[in-house]
């Protein structure tokens, strides 16, 4: 097994009763809640402005409040958007509270 996988991101272990379980050698990012407020320029809150992971399709939408939390790899980032404004892009950078102006 150890040659077969030599030149892949795969690792396997031999678990009871012969069940082999192959598993990626790849490090994932710690994960993190983030929670956040969307707001205007005025601090109004942007209720279902949309909160994205760039790079992925995980996604939530700000409630009636402005109001989100998502939770994402704490190398993430984030891109905020809402109809007639522009996208924003802010790295999470391990942090879990977020204001969005």
């Amino acid at each position: 097994m150890d040659k077969l996988l030599y030149s892949t991101d795969l690792s396997y272990k031999v678990m009871p009763d012969n069940l082999v379980v192959l598993f990626s050698k790849v490090e994932v990012a710690p994960e993190i809640t983030v929670k956040g407020r969307v707001t205007d320029e005025n601090g109004s809150p942007l209720a279902g402005a949309s909160v994205r992971v760039k790079g992925s399709n995980l996604g939530v939408s700000a409630n009636s409040n402005g109001e989100f939390s998502i939770t994402v790899p704490d190398d993430a980032v984030l891109i905020f958007s809402y109809v007639g404004y522009d996208e924003k892009q802010i790295s999470v950078s391990g942090q879990a509270q977020l204001i969005h102006h």
